[in-house]
């Protein structure tokens, strides 16, 4: 078999996020709410490049651009994107049980 230059996990690894990244841009088109999981994939996909490119050319670079954009940078945007899902569900789950308390059986 011959050498790829890259390892094939890493090539599979690049695959399936494109695919993902693919499905998320077609979200992202219909419902503008994403765009902090679309950032946060963003930064997972550049990672994912990164790891195949560091095979080609400027290892220690690409391997940085790796490790501090692809996982910490993503592991961080995926974070604030929670924590603005779980505080939209807060408002919307107060602003329910308000109307509820409101109402008069």
């Amino acid at each position: 078999m011959a050498h790829l230059g890259f390892e094939v996990g890493e090539g599979f690894s690049l695959l399936i996020a494109f695919i993902g990244y693919i499905i998320l841009i077609t979200e992202f088109s219909r419902n503008k709410n994403t765009l902090h999981l679309f950032f946060a994939y963003t930064l997972l996909l550049a990672g994912a490049i990164a790891t195949v490119a560091e095979s080609f050319y400027l290892e220690n670079v690409f391997n940085l651009v790796e490790h501090a954009i692809g996982m910490a940078g993503a592991g961080v945007a995926f974070g604030i994107a929670a924590f603005l899902a779980h505080k939209k569900i807060k408002s919307l789950d107060s602003g329910v049980k308000r109307k509820l308390g409101t109402r008069k059986w």
